[in-house]
């Protein structure tokens, strides 16, 4: 064997042998192998090796990129925004301008799209792993945008909206004030106006308050008669603020069941639901389009699963009572129950301990579940939330609110009826 010495001349490397002790007999084969080595070191073929290898790398690194950007030049929003789009036959490329370009807005509520939701690739394509990204995606930071897990939703244009609210006849939000500002956000979208969208704009403004912008979902004084959570009433008081064609786009419509029971000595919340709500005829008889609805409860029972349980069957009883033909093998029933929000810092601390975050997450684990058991479909929305600011610590507000209402569309998008 040979051991190396190596000797510093100047700016180059000289590699010396010498002969070990116990291996003189080698140091002939030793000195062939080092001087055919530094002849292949010397030689112009390895820089031609390598030269070549470095090409190759290169194209292996840039061809994907080209694909992309080729792919992102010949796509075109503008094709696909004024076409119907089948049930989760979306194109590949995706929400990378403003979904709210063409909205109406304020210095008050100048955002974009895409200060709410950040685009990626792939989309989801069932209904089961849209609902499952969606609970369980998040945020990048504090007020960051937010992102589903593992696959995206789409941030639909106004004419894609339009499209999809046009398979129903009505969508119905039931629940409390979340629910409430839900619906508000609902139609907010349909008027495509972040400033006057979620207010009764033929309605002055109490006095001292703003029911623009972000005032529509957080300031109380402009609860219940100076938000617009209903399309209809819209209709009714303002009809060219609407979007969409009214004749042709599933109404929203809130109907208040904030706790169990729904009926009280004080109040009746399921006479007017199952008055209003349910269809009188069967769908075929009517030949109308299917009603999709919306759910939410937990708050005003502190989050008591049990109330949650009994709150939900006694509305599915009175749903079978008065429409017992929705529930037939065939029938369209597309229901959603959405879990509250996380809590923020602003949260009063006389709920920290029934609606804290630890409660709500725990509801919503076991909630989930039970309503998929049931045959509803489940939207979290605590992974959404617990990175957000809630002006209130309960309530999402606007920018929440929207993001709700975008994930309820991606959920009516999973049916094609």
């Amino acid at each position: 064997m040979s051991e190396v010495k190596e000797h510093l001349l100047g700016d180059e490397h000289e590699l010396e042998f010498e002969d070990s002790p116990t291996g003189s007999e080698n140091s002939g084969n030793d000195d062939t192998l080092y001087h055919r080595t530094a002849d292949f070191l010397k030689s112009p073929s390895l820089a031609r090796y390598l030269t070549l290898a470095a090409y190759v790398w290169a194209a292996l690194c840039t061809i994907p990129a080209l694909i992309f950007f080729i792919r992102l030049a010949n796509h075109s929003y503008s094709d696909t925004t004024k076409t119907t789009i089948p049930a989760l036959s979306i194109p590949q490329i995706h929400d990378l301008d403003d979904g709210f370009s063409t909205f109406r807005k304020a210095d008050t509520c100048n955002f974009t799209s895409l200060d709410l939701h950040q685009p990626f690739e792939p989309l989801c394509d069932t209904r089961g792993s849209l609902l499952k990204a969606m609970s369980s995606g998040g945020r990048l930071g504090f007020d960051a945008p937010y992102s589903p897990r593992g696959c995206d939703m789409r941030f639909f244009r106004p004419d894609e909206m339009c499209s999809i609210l046009s398979r129903f006849s009505k969508v119905q939000v039931i629940g409390d004030s979340l629910m409430r500002s839900l619906a508000t956000a609902l139609t907010l979208l349909m008027r495509t106006d972040l400033y006057n969208g979620g207010r009764t704009s033929w309605v002055k403004d109490p006095e001292d308050a703003d029911c623009h912008c972000a005032g529509a979902f957080q300031n109380r004084q402009c609860d219940v008669w100076h938000i617009a959570a209903s399309t209809e009433y819209v209709h009714q008081n303002d009809p060219d603020s609407l979007y969409c064609p009214f004749e042709e786009t599933a109404k929203v419509n809130y109907f208040v069941a904030t706790s169990y029971p729904l009926v009280t000595d004080k109040k009746n919340e399921l006479e007017g639901i199952l008055n209003s709500a349910l269809p009188e005829e069967p769908y075929e008889t009517t030949g109308s389009k299917p009603i999709a609805y919306v759910f939410g409860h937990g708050l005003w029972n502190d989050l008591e699963v049990d109330k949650t349980y009994l709150w939900w069957e006694a509305l599915e009883e009175g749903m079978r009572e008065k429409s017992p033909w929705l529930f037939e093998n065939g029938t369209p029933l597309p229901r959603l129950f959405i879990t509250p929000t996380a809590s923020g810092i602003n949260k009063p601390g006389q709920f920290w301990g029934t609606q804290g975050n630890l409660a709500m997450k725990v509801f919503e684990e076991t909630v989930g579940p039970w309503m998929q058991e049931k045959g509803v479909d489940h939207l979290g929305t605590f992974n959404a939330s617990i990175q957000y600011n809630s002006f209130d610590g309960t309530h999402g507000g606007m920018k929440m609110g929207l993001l709700k209402a975008m994930m309820v569309l991606n959920w009516l998008n999973t049916y094609e009826v």
